[in-house]
């Protein structure tokens, strides 16, 4: 499984408030815990874990609607990328940002993380041809060195063979 595709699992599962001890392994060790935290309401787990994970992102605004739902928006810092959620709590509605923020810096480094190894491919592909034309390079130099001693050869045999006669 993608960590994308965990981080969306997670998702789902907040989203439907059905988190738990389990739940958020694939964030890691040294966060599960603020992951968990938060899930249970704890706005200063949610906190630590969007310091954590996501040092390039602030957290841009909260409110909360008159049906009760949090809403929370996160913002990277560099592109003003922002990421939205709602949930019955606040720090609930900021986990949910923040998986929503971890998809979609993931879906982006998969793709060139995908592109990087294809171009690695692709060098160790090219080494291997510069290495086999050398070779045959080589195996061309010797069939001209063997073509031209048979020749000579053939030349030797046939002076012995006009002189015999």
């Amino acid at each position: 499984m993608t960590k994308a595709k965990a981080l969306k699992d997670m998702l789902v599962r907040v989203e439907a408030g059905k988190g738990g001890r389990g739940t958020f392994e694939a964030l890691g060790d040294s966060v599960e815990g603020y992951a968990l935290g938060a899930f249970n309401g704890s706005f200063d787990a949610a906190k630590a874990l969007r310091e954590e994970v996501l040092p390039g992102w602030r957290l841009e605004g909260a409110h909360i609607k008159w049906s009760g739902d949090w809403y929370v928006s996160l913002e990277r810092e560099s592109d003003l990328a922002a990421c939205t959620s709602a949930a019955s709590s606040l720090p609930r509605a900021l986990l949910a940002s923040i998986l929503k923020a971890l998809i979609a810096e993931e879906e982006m480094t998969e793709p060139m993380a995908r592109a990087i190894a294809q171009g690695a491919e692709i060098n160790r592909l090219l080494s291997e041809v510069e290495r086999l034309q050398s070779v045959i390079r080589g195996l061309e130099k010797g069939m001209t060195a063997k073509n031209l001693e048979l020749r000579k050869y053939r030349i030797a045999a046939r002076d012995s063979k006009e002189r015999a006669e």
